[in-house]
């Protein structure tokens, strides 16, 4: 069958959330998108669900995405910060988001810092993307737009 696209051309954005949505297995879902020929993926490093408990981390979910990625040959832009691809838009822990806004800043700081320092060395992690749609105040749940910390942000990693 001819193909209408090139999908070594075209990148994929990720998310275990969305596949919750559709009720579709996870680990199968981006397993189809390698076997149609997808190698860039951008993935989310979701927060709230890597930390749902301060300081204790589990991303075991990411690693095996990365994992499999790596096996067929792609590439991945990872996505850090609190604000990332999927409704709601902003992935704060619970637990975060009832911190006073300046220590939620320092906890969204060590997050990230924890993501970058886990994942620096690994080949198939082409980029990052720092926050999205960073400043984007009308749309999502608790959104919490402060450029001053989106700078710290940005020198962190």
């Amino acid at each position: 069958m001819d193909r209408i696209f090139n999908p070594s051309k075209f990148g994929v954005s990720f998310s275990i959330k969305q596949c919750r949505n559709f009720k579709i297995d996870t680990s199968e879902t981006l397993g189809w998108l390698l076997a149609q020929g997808f190698r860039r993926f951008r993935l989310m490093s979701y927060w709230d669900e890597h930390e749902k408990l301060p300081g204790e981390y589990d991303f075991k979910a990411l690693d095996e995405q990365l994992e499999l990625i790596a096996r067929y040959g792609g590439e991945v832009s990872l996505c850090i910060g609190a604000r990332q691809p999927r409704w709601p838009e902003n992935h704060w822990p619970e637990w975060a988001w009832n911190l006073p806004k300046p220590e939620r800043d320092v906890a969204l700081l060590m997050y990230i810092e924890s993501v970058v320092r886990r994942y620096k060395d690994n080949s198939i992690i082409v980029s990052y993307q720092l926050e999205n749609e960073a400043l984007l105040t009308n749309f999502g749940i608790n959104p919490d737009t402060d450029r001053r910390r989106l700078r710290a942000e940005f020198k962190l990693v």
